[in-house]
């Protein structure tokens, strides 16, 4: 996603750029949140997990829209 997020144009630096930063970093933090929780609390692990998931959707809806609005090429 830096690279994605690097290319955008400076217009977007407040709401593309922060949006895909945020919800990619998400990702990473609820994945790891997930991993920490173990066998302990599943629950709250498949939870995490599941929060990962949508912030991975919507990174992917983020860069969807960075294609279409041709910011990106494939």
């Amino acid at each position: 996603c830096i690279k994605i997020i690097d290319s955008l144009p400076n217009y977007e630096k407040y709401i593309m750029k922060d949006q895909l930063r945020r919800s990619s970093q998400s990702v990473l933090s609820n994945i790891s949140e997930a991993h920490g929780y173990g066998d302990i609390y599943y629950k709250k692990a498949i939870s995490s997990y599941n929060i990962a998931l949508g912030s991975l959707k919507e990174s992917i809806a983020q860069i969807d829209i960075c294609y279409i609005s041709n910011y990106i090429s494939k």
